[in-house]
């Protein structure tokens, strides 16, 4: 009978080997076979999680649950010892530990990989029992807070709460004992950590006055990273850790004892307190019953105060009303559905609408065309818009440019928008006369760049016609004379043409995207200026990478280009540089397309460097500069063109960089 109940236990013991076994895969059987046994690296004198017992073995939270590990895969877990975290962090750099108990951080994933957490825990901080309540770890701004060395979680601590004044301590034990000592106001732990250390070394000195949301200590496996089998082997054992033995582990670590019997010295002194408080607040009754009478008149007086306020609310609503009349720009108010409330005096001349508030009701819409509306929506929905340029109607749907803001108010407790417009009219205008100047002013400069490419073909047909002449007068003409000399003036007058075309496509003032690249764009400009720099000894180095094709207006970025060679050309002789040069390159990237000009001139005086882009700004008014060459370049490039003009200092150049994006 005894030999039949001991082959039950021992077939039940084979058959739960094997369902442990049943869950690894044959590779995994294998793979543990061959391993023999697993090298673990714990992190010494921290517990309860890990340390070494007095006889070097492996004790703490984690000793459980490696033996669970141990027992569930038959391989033996050997501890490796070593004196302190950073030496157990070095083993398992150099692979003398196939495992540690770890939190995943960047650094350690670069030599390990890492299971789920299988232990968690959040950080608290312990004061002396007479600290404050700590609800938010950003007030500790003024107290040395200690922490202990080395631990991953308090690197995330201080990238979250960087002002706290931190201090190291060799561990946690030893941080809390200068707590006490009150050479710190506060040490930082996890809650196992510092609960652990209440029951066995500091019982009633210190207490837990706070803890953050935002930081836990999530413990995992940590194993070697060219180790891919041992790692999904310990992940399945992680995952099938079940709650009862979580609560076991820490049961068997952490366990708080309570002394059952009764202090009646205790007793005593709490109902004394209570006799204390119940004498207070019968105290506080009675004057909370002389004051009723008091609140009672107050409330009679307060409430004839509020009608008064009330009174001059409604005056105050009036009075903002007629002060909106009397601003220059239009003021419209709209309530929640965007119906119009009121538009002062200065919208209606500006719209051109004129009617009593009752006896007409405007939408948004009826100001705003149809294709901006969801635009306006959008910028109105926050508090207060950043002034904006669109286009409006006036009543009989004409259009004027406007630039407009809005701010959401409260009017008699409801929500209303607030909206106020400035009329761009004139202002267009005039900036279109100030862009025709700056452009006649460049056309000048250019007629002279293209006197100057006229002079070497008509001194060529001058010195063709002389030839021929000569020729005559000593009777030595044939056909074939003939024939080449009215060749090559031909050649000359074709070229001659060519300038004049490319002078005239430059001007066009039709607007119409074309179909180009940043090499031919730059090419055309060069092909005007390249002649007058080359004459003037500068130096022109040209590196055109760029091969996309973009759609752009094509002679107004040719227009920018040649300004920006022009001053790169007057700044160079103005300075008289040695060895003068001017770069223009072509380039991309996988976002944008890059035309640069940059010159050797020694770069941009950081003093005017704001005011470049700024119009009427000059460092040649001895010239007769406008000021309106940068200016009207950046406006053509970001306002026409949807790219962006910028302009920097790389050692003795000034760049200017003009980016289109990618379309």
């Amino acid at each position: 009978m005894r030999l039949l109940i001991l082959l039950i236990i021992a077939l039940n013991i084979f058959a739960q080997e094997l369902t442990n076994i049943n869950k690894l895969t044959l590779e995994e059987i294998s793979y543990l076979n061959s391993k023999k046994e697993l090298k673990l690296c714990i992190g010494p004198d921290s517990m309860p999680f890990e340390d070494f017992g007095k006889n070097g073995e492996h004790i703490g939270l984690t000793s459980d649950y490696y033996k669970i590990f141990s027992k569930n895969l038959n391989i033996p877990i050997n501890i490796v010892a070593v004196r302190t975290w950073k030496e157990s962090l070095d083993f398992a750099k150099d692979r003398t530990c196939d495992i540690i108990s770890a939190m995943q951080t960047d650094e350690r994933k670069q030599f390990l990989n890492f299971t789920s957490p299988y232990l968690k825990t959040p950080v608290v901080i312990a004061t002396n029992n007479n600290g404050r309540f700590i609800s938010d770890f950003k007030d500790l701004t003024n107290e040395k807070i200690g922490v202990p060395k080395s631990y991953a979680y308090v690197e995330i601590l201080k990238k979250i709460y960087p002002n706290i004044n931190y201090i190291e301590v060799p561990t946690i034990k030893d941080g809390l004992k200068k707590v006490i000592n009150g050479e710190l106001y506060g040490q930082v732990g996890t809650l196992a950590s510092i609960g652990y250390f209440f029951t066995t070394d500091f019982a009633g000195s210190l207490k837990i006055a706070g803890k953050t949301d935002k930081v836990n200590l999530e413990l995992g496996i940590g194993v070697r990273n060219d180790d891919p089998i041992l790692l999904e082997i310990l992940q399945n054992q992680v995952n099938n850790i079940d709650e009862s033995f979580h609560n076991k582990v820490l049961n068997n670590w952490i366990n708080i004892k309570y002394n059952t019997s009764v202090d009646y010295s205790l007793v005593y002194k709490i109902l004394f307190i209570i006799f204390i408080i119940a004498c207070f607040l019968i105290y506080k009754q009675l004057l909370l019953n002389k004051y009723n009478k008091k609140l009672e008149k107050d409330v009679e007086e307060k409430t004839k105060n509020y009608k008064i306020k009330n009174d001059e609310l409604i005056n105050s609503n009036q009075n903002f009303f007629d002060l909106l009349n009397t601003a220059i720009e239009a003021i419209a108010i709209f309530d929640e559905e965007y119906t119009l409330v009121k538009l002062n005096a200065s919208g209606k001349i500006m719209f051109n609408y004129y009617f009593d508030n009752d006896s007409d009701s405007k939408k948004i819409s009826d100001f705003i065309p149809e294709n901006s509306l969801t635009e306006v929506n959008n910028k109105l929905k926050h508090k207060i818009s950043e002034p904006f340029e669109i286009d409006l109607y006036r009543s009989d749907k004409t259009i004027f440019p406007a630039l407009i803001a809005g701010k959401t108010i409260l009017i008699e407790n409801k929500v209303n928008t607030i909206i106020t417009v400035v009329d761009l009219t004139q202002i267009k205008l005039q900036d279109e006369f100030i862009q025709q100047q700056a452009k006649l002013a460049q056309m000048g400069e250019l007629l002279s760049m293209i006197a100057h490419q006229w002079r070497q073909p008509l001194t060529a047909i001058s010195a063709a016609s002389e030839n021929l002449k000569l020729k005559t007068l000593l009777n030595q003409v044939d056909t074939l004379l003939i024939q080449t000399t009215t060749e090559d003036i031909n050649k000359y007058t074709t070229y001659l043409s060519n300038t004049i075309n490319d002078f005239k496509n430059f001007y066009k003032t039709n607007k119409a995207l074309e179909t180009t690249t940043l090499n031919e764009m730059v090419i055309k400009s060069l092909y005007i200026i390249e002649n007058s720099i080359s004459y003037k000894n500068i130096k022109i180095i040209k590196n055109l990478d760029s091969t996309s094709i973009l759609k752009t207006y094509m002679s107004e970025v040719t227009q920018v280009i040649l300004t920006l060679l022009q001053n790169a050309e007057e700044i160079l002789i103005e300075k008289n540089i040695e060895n003068p040069y001017i770069k223009i390159d072509t380039f991309e990237d996988n976002k944008y397309l890059y035309i640069q000009v940059s010159d050797n001139a020694g770069g941009i005086p950081l003093e005017i460097f704001d005011k470049i882009f700024d119009p009427y700004f000059s460092t040649k008014h001895e010239k007769n500069g406008t000021g309106l060459g940068l200016y009207f370049a950046k406006n053509i490039i970001e306002n026409n063109c949807n790219a962006l003009l910028s302009a920097k200092n790389n050692l003795n150049e000034a760049v200017f960089t003009i980016s289109f994006k990618k379309e």
